[in-house]
């Protein structure tokens, strides 16, 4: 099963990567219980090239003048 394609490097920022998940920040509103597809953008983490996660946690973490931004905790599926 595949999920939405979250790319790195593009729309989300890679904070934090463990054995059990990551911790991304983007513009873009992601649903806890959502499977993603998460791809590396060229020059981003190697180890996260094409792998899939659930969204675990997805909240706003400031609002600015281009709109909010997000951040959440995603763990591998």
């Amino acid at each position: 099963m595949t999920g939405r394609r979250v790319h790195l490097g593009r729309h989300f920022q890679l904070l934090e990567e463990t054995t059990e998940g990551v911790r991304l920040e983007g513009a873009t509103r992601l649903q806890p219980g959502q499977l993603v597809e998460i791809i590396a953008m060229p020059g981003a983490h190697p180890s996260s090239s094409a792998r899939c996660a659930w969204v675990v946690s997805w909240s706003i973490t400031k609002l600015g003048k281009d709109g909010p931004t997000y951040q959440g905790l995603c763990r591998w599926q």
